[in-house]
């Protein structure tokens, strides 16, 4: 409707209004991955409320012509803004916390990568489950991020980990995904990915690290792992070849 203010599912405040009943804090930020300002800002207001963090997951992303579009179908400065997005701020981010991190001795990145990162030769063509270059050359570069980190400050405590979705179903990408060619009745949940998260960070790190620290993370695989030793049935776990 013109004019119409309705809020999107999974806004900032909706996340803060579920997560202050269960007895934990949450603050609720704005923040553009195309502005370093932004960034900087976000970070700064974190550590003066909370000190320094314990796990940073860049979860966040450009939505803009190059997800799914050709190479001649995207405008040149959309490059820029999708590595800017997936790479660029992602890496100030890790400046602006890990002095913090490794002087108290201990923090966790995650990146929520992609297969896209990786798929420097496309099998599957667009509109088929297949992704533009703006987004794979994005996935590709934010997926080496980790590996600085770790072999950098590893000794101080710091661990960092790279986890593939394959195609995640939320309420607001259901009908884009199926236009895309995802099957989205083979794809996870938000849930799904948050359990990966949770389980890396909180299992001995030495169990983790042996068989992630320099592995991408399949979430999909690890889940049915999970669910399997722990007896819990999964919420929809099907093999899938989407990409995310």
């Amino acid at each position: 409707m013109p004019g119409s203010t309705q809020r999107l599912a999974g806004s900032l405040e909706e996340v803060a209004a579920e997560v202050k009943p269960l007895g934990r804090d949450a603050i609720a930020v704005r923040m553009d991955l195309t502005d370093l300002t932004s960034v900087d800002e976000t970070i700064e207001r974190i550590h003066s409320s909370w000190g320094p963090l314990e796990v940073a997951v860049n979860n966040g992303r450009h939505l803009g012509l190059g997800i799914s579009e050709h190479i001649l179908e995207t405008p040149i400065g959309g490059y820029g803004k999708f590595l800017m997005s997936h790479a660029i701020a992602p890496t100030l981010i890790v400046q602006k916390t890990l002095p913090k991190m490794s002087e108290r001795g201990s923090g966790t990145y995650i990146t929520i990568s992609s297969a896209a990162g990786t798929d420097f030769n496309p099998r599957r063509p667009l509109g088929h489950g297949g992704s533009g270059l703006a987004y794979r050359m994005a996935k590709a570069a934010g997926h080496t991020i980790v590996g600085s980190p770790v072999s950098e400050y590893h000794d101080a405590g710091i661990r960092a980990y790279n986890i593939d979705p394959s195609a995640v179903l939320t309420e607001r990408n259901s009908d884009r995904l199926a236009a895309l060619g995802f099957d989205t009745s083979r794809a996870a949940l938000p849930v799904d990915i948050a359990r990966v998260v949770v389980w890396l960070v909180t299992s001995p790190t030495d169990e983790v690290d042996e068989r992630y620290q320099y592995a991408t993370v399949s979430a999909r695989k690890l889940i049915s792992e999970i669910d399997t030793a722990t007896g819990a049935p999964g919420s929809n776990n099907k093999t899938s070849g989407a990409e995310a």
